[in-house]
C-alpha cells in the first residue's frame, strides 16, 4: 500500500508540473499574441484609415460614444467636418485616437468646420482639431460667444485665437458651395436671444450632392423641427440620409419632420449602453412608424461610412 501512495503522490506532482509549465507556454503566447483584442470591446477602434472610393463623396458618421462629429471628404479634395465632440469622461488618449483616424482618412485641411452648438459632446475635442488641422473656415450658430470657452474642459475660442482664426455666424437660408457638394443652412430660425435651451441653438444643415441628400441635426429640439417646417416648407426638407437629432432623445425627431425628410436612412450616433437611454423607444417607434428608413446605430456598428456618387448611396463595411 505504502508503494502504490508514493506511486500517486509522484504522479500528482507530475500532473502539477505539467500544468505549471502549460499555464507558463499560455502566458507566454497570450503576452506576444494578445488574445483580447479580438473580442468585443465597449470603446471602438476608430484609429484606422477606411478604404472608401476616392472618386466618390464619403460620409463618416465617427464613434465617438455618446457625442457626435461626422467628417465628409469630397472627391474634389476638400474636407467638411461637422461637430468634434466626445464623452464628457473622454480620456486624452481618446481624443489622441480621434483625432489620428480623422488624420488617417488623408485630412491635413479642413475647408469648413461647422460646430452645430456649444454643448461638449459636440464641441469637447474642437479645440484639438483646431490645434492640429488647418481651417479654412469655422461656421458656428449666433449665440453668446463666451458659450464657446468651457473652462478647462473645451477652449474653442482660446485654441482660434492661438491660430489667428476666426469665425462666421450662420444664418437660416445661407448656402456653402464645395467641391461639388452644396450646404444649406435650414436653421436655427427666428429671434435667439431668448433661448432656454443650449440645444435650440443647433445648426441644420442639408448637404445635396448631385441627386443624394443629407440632413444634420445637431441636438435640434422638437421647436426648432417645427420653426424649419414652417419657414422652408416639408417639400424642402426631404433627404435620403437622416442624422437623427440629440442622439434618439425623444426631446428630438417629432412626426412632422420625420415624414417631412422622409429618410431612407437614419443615423443615430449614441454610445454604448449610455446612461440616458439613447436612441429611445419614442423615437424608434415614430422612426419606424413615419418612415421607412433603416436605422443604423453607432453603439451597435462603430463608425458608419456611406459614399455617394452623386446618384446613388452606399455604406463601406468598416473593419476594426
Amino acid at each position: 500500500m505504502a508503494g502504490k501512495r508514493r506511486k500517486n503522490s509522484k504522479k500528482k506532482i507530475f500532473n502539477s508540473l505539467i500544468s505549471t509549465v502549460l499555464i507558463i507556454i499560455l502566458a507566454i503566447i497570450a503576452y506576444f499574441t494578445e488574445p483580447w483584442q479580438y473580442f468585443e470591446n465597449d470603446k471602438a477602434n476608430i484609429s484606422s484609415a477606411v478604404e472608401v472610393d476616392p472618386t466618390q463623396l464619403a460620409v463618416y458618421y465617427i464613434d465617438v460614444g455618446q457625442a457626435d462629429s461626422i467628417l465628409i471628404k469630397l472627391p474634389t479634395g476638400e474636407n467638411v467636418l461637422i461637430d468634434a465632440g466626445c464623452e464628457n469622461d473622454a480620456e486624452n488618449d481618446e481624443i489622441e485616437e480621434y483625432l489620428n483616424f480623422i488624420e488617417a482618412q488623408g485630412v491635413e485641411t479642413i475647408d469648413y468646420l461647422f460646430l452645430s452648438h456649444p454643448h461638449f459632446d459636440h464641441i469637447g475635442a474642437a479645440d484639438d482639431v483646431i490645434r492640429e488641422f488647418e481651417i479654412e473656415n469655422i461656421v458656428l450658430p449666433d449665440c453668446d460667444p463666451l458659450l464657446w470657452n468651457n473652462g478647462s474642459r473645451s477652449n474653442v475660442l482660446d485654441a482660434m485665437e492661438e491660430k489667428n482664426y476666426t469665425y462666421d455666424t450662420c444664418e437660416a437660408g445661407t448656402i456653402y458651395n464645395v467641391g461639388g457638394a452644396e450646404f444649406t443652412v435650414l436653421g436655427p430660425v427666428g429671434d435667439l436671444d431668448d433661448v432656454d435651451d443650449t440645444n435650440d441653438y443647433s445648426t441644420v444643415i442639408r448637404m445635396v450632392y448631385g441627386d443624394t441628400s443629407f440632413m444634420f441635426t445637431g441636438d435640434a429640439t422638437k421647436e426648432v423641427e417645427e420653426d424649419v417646417i414652417e419657414k422652408w416648407g416639408a417639400e424642402k426638407l426631404k433627404c435620403d440620409v437622416l442624422k437623427v437629432g440629440h442622439h434618439g432623445s425623444s426631446s428630438s425627431s417629432c412626426k412632422e419632420f420625420l415624414e417631412a425628410v422622409e429618410p431612407s436612412l437614419a443615423i443615430i450616433s449614441c454610445g454604448k449602453d449610455n446612461s440616458y437611454g439613447h436612441p429611445t423607444k419614442a423615437v424608434l417607434s415614430r422612426l419606424s412608424e413615419n418612415t421607412s428608413a433603416t436605422v443604423l446605430r453607432t453603439d451597435e456598428l462603430g463608425t458608419i461610412v456611406l459614399m455617394s456618387d452623386g446618384k446613388t448611396i452606399s455604406r463601406v463595411t468598416v473593419t476594426e
